[in-house]
């Protein structure tokens, strides 16, 4: 065959930038990896990031309030850790003991519940608010028993979850549910009311809330419209990047019934590289937690927060506050 009719020049013209290109994405695609707001911050040169300040209170029931203030008293974010006994604390021994098999305590708590909604998208980066509408062709709803079942049964053990694919639910009032309710009493009595100190609660029924995931999940940044609270971590692993309210002119505030939420995912455009968005972000006060089982974070009133959950399964708790009265 002459070198004119010679048909390897052609099919390598075709074949290589297809090779390099899923080289590249097994290779450098930033979701292989394990994820870390710190190392992507920092990697991006943006401003130094604060560590939450650490407290132990070794399982008891004692925070010096103090202690979460500073010297303008103003409120700041602390991690708490020994929150709870882990070896006697019911949920890390009941609730994730039997996840992800038929007897499941928790799927027993919400099999029947047709108010069950269950979020399994095909990323990781999306937010309760959006998924609803239906309109991700990449993210499902799945409603009542179906949705139980992929989250707490057996029936997602083998869907693969992974840093691109998760399942994530959170149940804002879990007040209907007396023995999930029940396991939650031996939580420090500070996280759950008043305990003469400036933290004004409501009635600490009103304002629990549970979050489950398998795989990764980030719940994209925002501030909540209740006073603060404590977010308390059952199972799993959670990154927490916060910011003071002040920062908000500097973080891509969305609208209208939105107005509480940044338009940003910090995580997708740290992995991304988006470097349209450091500007302003060049301006803002980092805070980071990390969070293992067992620990709690105190978020003030307003402070923005972006939580980024690992673990299969990934089991937290909040308990917000509310003004008295």
């Amino acid at each position: 065959m002459s070198p004119s009719t010679n048909p390897r020049p052609l099919v390598t013209a075709i074949i290589l930038p297809f090779a390099v290109a899923l080289l590249a994405k097994f290779f450098f695609d930033p979701q292989q990896g394990e994820f870390d707001f710190e190392e992507l911050w920092v990697r991006a040169k943006l401003p130094q990031i604060t560590k939450i300040e650490v407290i132990n209170i070794n399982g008891g029931d004692i925070l010096d309030i103090d202690s979460i203030y500073d010297a303008s008293g103003n409120t700041l974010p602390r991690v708490i850790r020994g929150a709870t006994n882990m070896s006697t604390f019911p949920p890390h021994n009941k609730w994730k003991s039997s996840f992800g098999t038929e007897d499941s305590f928790l799927l027993e708590q919400f099999r029947g519940h047709q108010g069950f909604m269950t979020l399994v998208s095909e990323m990781i980066y999306f937010r309760g608010t959006d998924a609803f509408t239906g309109k991700d062709p990449k993210i499902k709803v799945l409603k009542g028993d179906s949705g139980v079942d992929w989250l707490f049964g057996s029936e997602g053990n083998s869907r693969g979850w992974s840093r691109r694919k998760t399942a994530y639910m959170g149940l804002i009032d879990i007040r209907d549910f007396p023995e999930i309710m029940n396991d939650l009493d031996s939580l420090p009595t500070f996280m759950r009311k008043d305990s003469s100190h400036n933290l004004q609660y409501g009635d600490h029924h009103q304002s629990m809330a549970l979050w489950v995931g398998r795989g990764d999940a980030d719940s994209g940044l925002h501030f909540d419209t209740n006073f603060g609270g404590f977010m308390y971590l059952v199972s799993g692993r959670k990154q927490v990047m916060m910011f003071p309210n002040e920062d908000a002119a500097y973080l891509y505030m969305r609208g209208g019934s939105h107005r509480m939420e940044s338009s940003l995912f910090l995580g997708d455009i740290l992995e991304r590289r988006d470097e349209k968005k450091y500007e302003l972000l060049q301006k803002t006060t980092p805070y980071l937690a990390v969070m293992e089982a067992g620990d709690a974070l105190y978020i003030p009133n307003k402070w923005f927060h972006e939580v980024y959950s690992q673990g299969n399964p990934s089991i937290g708790v909040s308990a917000w506050i509310h003004q008295a009265g």
